[in-house]
């Protein structure tokens, strides 16, 4: 696999807040491609990748997008304004063939500057600006055990990944964490 690993997540306190009051144990870290191998992966090629091989459903895609409804967003139920100008968008994904279907509206959605998130919860609380120049953020809860929660931020840059869990089972796992400190 030709995929660099990191320690340091590239949106935490930016684009989300990882709440953890009960310290859980978490795997984190961003994942972009090595660019030090011939093949590069792209972010649609890593991240679809890993959600394959992650086998866990349902999804749920969320969006905070700003100035129109996310591309993802089929119909009206989907999407909700938030605010003046900014659209919440969450779509459920019940298995693979439908996570690939609507994967290129995910990646646009990046490549338009928003900041996706794909997790096991349904629900996600948004952190409402403090500043009228501030971005709405998502809280990451990790607060209640004995579940699996999945988060994958799909940052703004549209060339990493930040992976986010309470389990240890994943398809990248043997590979090496860089420490970055």
């Amino acid at each position: 696999m030709n995929y660099y690993l990191s320690d340091i997540l590239t949106g935490i306190n930016e684009e989300y807040f990882i709440k953890n009051d009960s310290n859980n144990v978490l795997e984190q870290f961003c994942c972009e491609p090595n660019l030090d191998f011939f093949h590069n992966p792209t972010i649609v090629e890593t991240s679809l990748s890993f959600l394959t091989k992650l086998n866990l459903f349902p999804l749920y895609i969320h969006v905070i997008s700003f100035g129109y409804p996310s591309n993802i967003s089929s119909c009206s139920k989907n999407t909700q304004e938030i605010d003046n100008n900014y659209f919440y968008t969450v779509k459920k994904i019940q298995d693979f063939s439908q996570l690939k279907g609507i994967y290129p509206k995910v990646v646009s959605d990046t490549n338009n500057g928003e900041t996706v998130v794909i997790t096991s919860e349904e629900r996600l609380r948004l952190i409402e600006p403090e500043q009228p120049s501030d971005i709405f953020k998502y809280e990451l809860n990790f607060d209640l055990s004995n579940r699996e929660i999945l988060f994958l931020v799909i940052q703004l840059d549209g060339e990493c990944w930040d992976f986010i869990s309470n389990f240890k089972n994943h398809p990248f796992k043997n590979l090496p964490i860089h420490d970055e400190n």
